[in-house]
């Protein structure tokens, strides 16, 4: 900043107005990016001081000490609710579908495999292109086909999602009530192909989705139909389209009478950002053809804004039209689990002492089960009990550096269905 206020000075002792204008734009511009930085350096601090309270294993003793005794999910009873869950191989997801299925309720388990990555570095093998979505586990009589159009890759590994559901059935005695979807929340075709499926096979509705699938990687990788892989999974079409086909799912469990909610699996990462411009969300090229700088944590951080974002535009347009379906964003803390690990490596230290598995996706089991009157649309949850948006303000503070405009809000909605439609 004193460089630059010398520069102005001396291009303005000279009478140099083309100089005092440059050095001026200058110095605005250094004001701007140190702003920013300041901005960051105090969100991102706060947010792990924050974390570490909230977000470890210690902070979900601390909360869950405040829970109801008995516990409603000890007793629930959830037979003849059906639910729809992306990613539910392993980690949290395997633990919400463990939960949902060992209670009695029916789960689509939708295995989202990262068959589109056009670059390969997720270790995963893809087959050809199959013509209708496979659905396994129909009662005790093994896999059945529902024939609808083609929508994606199917991997190798089904074995996989098969050998999941097998050890669920097992561990939850839940056989009969189990149905493996091979998709790819990453892809368009792979979304609409999950999303007829499910809608032909339940005509009365489902109670709740939960957009739980997505990768983090440290590399800018693309899918198959072009976009940048972390925004595609977690945000356009992993969340925002696959909800949206999901629609009249959701409007004939709530014509049935029933209380339909769809849970957006967020993160705390979100805290440290507001959603940008378009083009670095989507890590899109500008003008030249360049693209912006990638990092892996904030492309990750940037989508789980954006689904905060969604839950409270469509909680807006759900109460301005009288609807009953809720929608809410839910944080799992810093949970032990095998995606944590592939990203973070010994990194991950720094997130200990870290939640088991179930304490990340118990309030997540929470929302998707809890009587709709206690679910505050539009919020953004941690362990049952909806949260602050922000902390970039100084001492823990919600701040400005985090948050959107109406206007920017506006236009990612706009972009987001127009990015659907041009694909």
């Amino acid at each position: 900043v004193f460089f630059s206020l010398q520069l102005a000075g001396n291009a303005g002792r000279s009478g140099a107005s083309g100089g005092t204008i440059v050095s001026a734009a200058w110095f605005l511009a250094l004001l701007r990016s140190t702003a920013f930085l300041m901005g960051q350096t105090i969100t991102t601090t706060q947010f792990y001081l924050y974390g570490r309270s909230h977000f470890t294993a210690t902070g979900w003793a601390k909360h869950s000490a405040r829970y109801p005794k008995p516990d409603p999910l000890e007793t629930i009873d959830l037979s003849g609710k059906v639910y729809v869950v992306t990613g539910a191989n392993s980690g949290i997801g395997k633990e919400i579908t463990t939960f949902l299925a060992g209670k009695g309720g029916k789960v689509y388990m939708v295995r989202w495999l990262g068959c589109s990555l056009a670059s390969g570095l997720l270790p995963c093998l893809c087959a050809e292109p199959m013509h209708g979505v496979r659905i396994g586990g129909l009662g005790r009589q093994g896999a059945a086909d529902l024939a609808v159009p083609p929508f994606a890759q199917v991997c190798r590994s089904e074995n996989r999602a098969e050998a999941a559901k097998q050890e669920i059935e097992e561990k939850a005695q839940a056989a009969g009530r189990l149905f493996t979807v091979i998709g790819d929340c990453g892809l368009k075709s792979g979304v609409s192909g999950i999303a007829k499926t499910i809608i032909a096979a339940e005509p009365e509705g489902i109670d709740a989705l939960v957009c739980n699938a997505g990768v983090l990687l440290n590399e800018r990788t693309e899918t198959a139909e072009g976009v940048e892989a972390t925004f595609a999974c977690h945000l356009l079409f992993g969340s925002y389209h696959l909800t949206t086909l999901l629609e009249p799912a959701l409007r004939a469990a709530e014509a049935a009478g029933k209380e339909p909610r769809v849970v957006l699996m967020s993160s705390g990462g979100m805290y440290n950002t507001r959603f940008p411009d378009w083009n670095i969300a989507a890590s899109l090229p500008d003008e030249a053809g360049n693209l912006p700088p990638y990092d892996g944590n904030l492309a990750y951080a940037y989508a789980k804004r954006g689904q905060v974002l969604l839950a409270e535009e469509w909680t807006k347009a759900e109460n301005e039209k009288g609807g009953k379906v809720k929608y809410v964003t839910s944080h799992p803390g810093w949970s032990e689990t095998p995606a944590v690990a592939s990203a973070y490596g010994d990194s991950a230290k720094y997130l200990e002492p870290m939640r088991s598995q179930w304490q990340g996706a118990e309030g997540t089991c929470w929302l998707a089960t809890a009587p709709i009157d206690q679910i505050e649309s539009g919020a953004f949850y941690l362990d049952r009990e909806p949260q602050r948006k922000h902390l970039s303000g100084p001492f823990f503070s919600e701040g400005a550096f985090s948050k959107n405009t109406p206007a920017q809000v506006e236009a990612m909605m706009a972009k987001l269905a127009e990015t659907v439609d041009a694909k």
